[in-house]
């Protein structure tokens, strides 16, 4: 993903990491340091990116709300099962608990690949168009 300015996300993190975090003068190896040079807590970290969130959007993001958006982002596109997986690896969580409890897709959303099967097959074997 490249932005407005030409910048990509990776040369934003490689200037906060060589420049502008050296600012809070950090003293350990995290990526997000406090105005006092400590590790950002768990908590700050998630006040700093609702907060950045809502300045955004309007609307409060918290931890979950972004994991409901991530699966249910990537099961809507019908991603591989290898990505599924390693996005539910990287949630700490089974697949099957992934979809059970993040995917926010209706139930149509769930059922359009059987529905485009479906279609393809009668196309093939009527030779006709089915809307």
């Amino acid at each position: 993903m490249v932005f407005e300015d030409g910048k990509n996300f990776y040369s934003y993190l490689e200037e906060w990491l060589d420049i502008w975090r050296l600012a809070y003068k950090p003293q350990h190896a995290f990526v997000f340091s406090t105005k006092k040079g400590q590790p950002m807590s768990r908590h700050n970290l998630c006040v700093l990116f609702r907060t950045a969130a809502h300045r955004l959007t309007g609307q409060s993001l918290g931890p979950h709300k972004l994991r409901d958006i991530c699966a249910t982002y990537y099961l809507d596109r019908e991603y591989s099962n290898a990505v599924i997986n390693a996005l539910a690896g990287m949630m700490a969580h089974d697949p099957k608990i992934l979809k059970e409890r993040y995917d926010r897709r209706k139930g149509w959303q769930k059922n359009r690949l059987v529905e485009q099967a479906i279609k393809a097959l009668l196309e093939r074997l009527f030779d006709c168009t089915v809307r």
